[in-house]
């Protein structure tokens, strides 16, 4: 599928975090399973819009002001780019033994709702640590810049995904993901489905969330050609952890693709 390397990394704030630059190839076949995984995006949006009436959506649209025309196109290119960078995220984890125990990309569909673009655990030597992960795609605004205006957006990516881990709202998102569980739990007993999984994987969110136990991970991915050796060290220079986020331990991760730019580009 997939095979990533680490590059190089460095301590961030006094040893609270650690940044790391990854080198990731695309397998030959990776990019059906891509295909596959955006079809499917597709057809979870489509089995949330079922129920409403192209009316009743128009009428939501006019009421919030804003114009149909412009947003109820069947393609989002925005959306599409964010989706291709959660799911490369989640394969990336996935290649770095991080358990995948809830990619929020499969709940509705689209990068654009709300919430832990991810959520992992990931093996300790005592016990496992529940990881919280912001994936942060940058595809249109890095495209034939120089490498020091990419250094730069990278930084801001960066930055904006830190803040995304302010402690409160990152507490009531664990919530949300753990009642979420619940329910897919619910639905499936009531279906007959084997449920053993997924009811160990709400256990041990809600248990890290009721210890106020986790960790957070930024990672910005794009085009291996927009990065340098001096990526990782010139995008994450002075860059200031938020108090909001609390003790918890924050880390961000450059993930550098090859073909990334082509492969997005297809859909």
């Amino acid at each position: 599928m997939i095979t990533i390397k680490e590059q190089s990394s460095l301590d961030l704030w006094l040893g609270i975090g650690k940044a790391r630059h990854f080198h990731c190839s695309i397998g030959s076949g990776f990019q059906n399973t891509l295909k596959h995984s955006m079809d499917e995006a597709a057809q979870i949006r489509q089995e949330r819009r079922v129920s409403k009436t192209r009316k009743s959506l128009l009428e939501s649209l006019r009421t919030a002001g804003i114009s149909a025309s412009s947003q109820t196109g069947l393609k989002d290119r925005a959306d599409d780019i964010g989706l291709v960078g959660e799911i490369m995220v989640e394969h990336a984890s996935t290649s770095r033994k991080y358990e995948i125990l809830w990619p929020k990309w499969k709940v509705g569909g689209t990068s654009k709702s709300p919430g832990i673009d991810l959520v992992t655990k990931v093996p300790r030597t005592a016990g496992s640590e529940l990881r919280l992960v912001e994936s942060k795609h940058l595809h249109d605004e890095v495209k034939g810049k120089t490498h020091d205006a990419c250094d730069a957006a990278i930084k801001e990516r960066f930055k904006d995904g830190l803040e995304e881990f302010d402690q409160d709202k990152t507490t009531l998102n664990i919530a949300g993901v753990a009642a979420q569980m619940g329910a897919t739990i619910r639905k499936g007993r009531a279906a007959g489905a084997n449920v053993v999984i997924i009811e160990r994987s709400r256990d041990f969110v809600s248990s890290k969330l009721a210890q106020e136990e986790y960790a957070a991970e930024v990672v910005a991915c794009l085009d291996s050609q927009y990065c340098t050796s001096a990526s990782l060290s010139k995008s994450t220079m002075q860059l200031q952890l938020p108090n909001s986020v609390g003790r918890h331990s924050m880390n961000l991760a450059l993930l550098a693709c090859d073909l990334l730019e082509s492969v997005t580009d297809q859909f």
